[in-house]
C-alpha cells in the first residue's frame, strides 16, 4: 500500500472526528446529536483502523486491526439506525427498540474478537495486498450492515419523502 492511501484514510478519520466534535458542540445533551456524533466517531475509528491496518507489518497486529475494522464497520450502521429512529420521531425509541438496535453489537464484539466464526485471520499476497479472511458466519456481518443501513434509509425516506 502506498503512503497516499494510508494518509487518505487517516485524513478522512480526522474529518470524521471534527464532524463528531462540531455536532456534539451544538448540543451535547441531544440524543440525536449524540447518535450522529457516535456514527461519525465510529467512521473515524474505522478509518484509523484502515490506516494502521495498511501501515503495520506485524501479522498479529494486522489480525487485531482487521477485526477492529469489522467491529467499527458494524458500529456505523448501528448508530445510523439509532440516529434515524431518533431524528424521525418526536419521542425517542422504546427501551426494547433501543436494545434491539444495540444488543447485536455485544454479539459482534464476541464473534469478532473471541472466535473465528466471522473472520479467521489476515492474508498478505505476494504483491503486498492485505485482506481479511472470511469465516463461516461472515454473511451475518453482511446481513447486519445491509439490514441496518436499508432500514435507516427507509425510516428517513418514509418520514421526509414529501419535503422536496
Amino acid at each position: 500500500m502506498t503512503l497516499v492511501q494510508i494518509y487518505a484514510a487517516l485524513a478522512v478519520s480526522s474529518i470524521d472526528l471534527i464532524i463528531a466534535g462540531i455536532v456534539l458542540a451544538q448540543n451535547y445533551r441531544s440524543r440525536t446529536n449524540v447518535a450522529y456524533a457516535s456514527m461519525a466517531a465510529s467512521a473515524a475509528i474505522w478509518g484509523l483502523g484502515v490506516g494502521f491496518f495498511l501501515l503495520t507489518k506485524s501479522s498479529q497486529l494486522q489480525n487485531i486491526l482487521g477485526r477492529e475494522l469489522y467491529f467499527a464497520g458494524s458500529l456505523i450502521p448501528t448508530f445510523f439506525l439509532y440516529f434515524a429512529l431518533l431524528f424521525s420521531e418526536k419521542e425517542p425509541p422504546t427501551r426494547l427498540i433501543t436494545a434491539l438496535v444495540f444488543l447485536p453489537m455485544l454479539a459482534f464484539f464476541i464473534l469478532y474478537f473471541f472466535t473465528d466464526l466471522v473472520l479467521t485471520g489476515v492474508t498478505i499476497s505476494s504483491e503486498g495486498v492485505r485482506s481479511v479472511m472470511q469465516g463461516p458466519w461472515y454473511h451475518v456481518f453482511d446481513v447486519h450492515i445491509w439490514g441496518f443501513f436499508i432500514t435507516a434509509f427507509y425510516i428517513l425516506v418514509k418520514k421526509y419523502r414529501n419535503v422536496f
